[in-house]
C-alpha cells in the first residue's frame, strides 16, 4: 500500500479561513492544511504523469487530466423526476470532468418540489423515497486558478466519494475546505457526520450498512471558506472505498426544516483523505462482490443531472 500521513496541526498564527480562490503567489491556504499531499493529490499526479506518457511530453500548465474515479451509478431511477419547461437531463458521463473528482450529492427530494412546486413533482415524489441524489463534480484539490466547481448543500444534505473498485484507504482522517452560505440560519450548530464502507464488507447493502468514522461539530468563521483538519481516532479507523459526508444544523430553539429554509446552506470546495490506499487483489474479494459505484445506501432515488436547454 501507499500511505499517506494526516499533515500535523497548523503553527500559531495561520488563519483557518480566507475567501474563496484568493489567490496568494507561494502560498496556498488550503495547501498548508493538506501538504499538497493525500489520495486525490496522488491520483491527480498518477493521472498526469499517464497523460505526458501518452501524449510523449508533460501536460500543459492549463491542461488538467482525468481521474481514474468511478463518475456514473451503475443504475438510474426508472421514473426520472418530471422536469420544468426549459430543462432537459443530461445523459450520465463516461468519464469525470478534467481534474474533478465526481461526487454523489444525496438529498431531500423537496429540493425538487421547491425548485418545480408542480403536480407532477409531488406524484413523482409520492412514488419514491424521501432522499434523492445526483452526480456533481468538485475540483481535486489544486492551485485556485483552476477551481471552477464547488458543491451547494442544503441542510442535511450529504457528499459521497468513491475512491474506485478495489480500492480500499484505511482512513486516518481528512482536510477540508468548507464555507456557511448567507441562507443559513443564525445561532445554529453545524454537526459533521463521517461515515464509510469497503468492497470488504461486501457491499455492506442490508448488512448493517456503513460505519461511522466520525461525527464532530464545526465551528464556521463567518461566511468564508473554512479549512478544517479532522483526525479520525484510532480505535474508529477502517478500509473505506465510499466515504460520505454528511452537515447537519442543529438548534435548541427551533425546528429546522427545509420547507423553511429551502437554499442551501453550505459550499464545499476542498476535500482530502489520509491513510493507507492498498489495492483488493481479486483472490480476495469477487467482482459481483464490490460495491456498486457510489451505492452506500439502497433506499435513495439516484438521478441524472439537469440542464437548461
Amino acid at each position: 500500500g501507499i500511505a499517506f500521513q494526516l499533515p500535523p496541526p497548523l503553527a500559531v498564527g495561520i488563519p483557518h479561513s480566507d475567501k474563496a480562490r484568493n489567490i496568494r503567489p507561494g502560498f496556498r491556504l488550503s495547501s498548508a492544511f493538506d501538504a499538497s499531499s493525500g489520495v486525490f493529490h496522488y491520483l491527480l499526479e498518477q493521472a498526469e504523469a499517464a497523460a505526458a506518457n501518452r501524449r510523449g511530453s508533460p501536460l500543459p500548465v492549463l491542461l488538467q487530466p482525468i481521474l481514474d474515479l468511478p463518475c456514473r451509478y451503475a443504475q438510474y431511477t426508472d421514473r426520472d423526476v418530471p422536469l420544468p419547461p426549459g430543462q432537459e437531463h443530461v445523459q450520465p458521463a463516461a468519464v469525470p470532468d478534467a481534474g474533478c473528482i465526481p461526487v454523489s450529492v444525496e438529498h431531500d427530494t423537496h429540493v425538487f418540489y421547491i425548485e418545480t412546486p408542480t403536480e407532477a413533482v409531488v406524484e413523482w415524489m409520492e412514488g419514491n423515497h424521501h432522499r434523492a441524489s445526483t452526480i456533481q463534480m468538485l475540483n481535486a484539490p489544486q492551485p485556485p486558478w483552476f477551481a471552477k466547481y464547488s458543491l451547494a448543500l442544503h441542510m442535511d444534505s450529504a457528499a459521497v466519494f468513491d475512491l474506485g473498485p478495489r480500492r480500499a484507504l484505511r482512513c486516518e482522517g481528512m482536510v477540508l475546505g468548507v464555507s456557511r452560505t448567507e441562507h443559513a440560519a443564525p445561532n445554529v450548530k453545524h454537526i459533521l457526520v463521517v461515515e464509510a464502507m469497503a468492497d470488504l464488507d461486501n457491499g455492506g447493502i442490508g448488512k448493517g450498512g456503513p460505519a461511522r468514522l466520525l461525527c464532530e461539530p464545526l465551528a464556521f468563521d463567518e461566511n468564508l471558506t473554512t479549512y478544517f483538519r479532522l483526525p479520525i481516532p484510532a480505535e474508529l479507523r477502517r478500509l473505506c472505498r465510499l466515504i460520505r459526508l454528511s452537515l447537519h444544523p442543529f438548534s435548541a430553539e427551533e425546528d429546522l426544516d427545509i420547507i423553511d429554509w429551502p437554499d442551501p446552506w453550505y459550499k464545499l470546495r476542498m476535500v482530502e483523505f489520509f491513510g493507507d490506499l492498498l489495492e483488493i487483489p481479486p483472490e480476495l474479494i469477487s467482482d459481483s462482490e464490490l460495491c456498486a459505484p457510489f451505492e452506500i445506501e439502497p433506499r435513495i432515488v439516484r438521478t441524472k443531472q439537469r440542464r437548461i436547454v
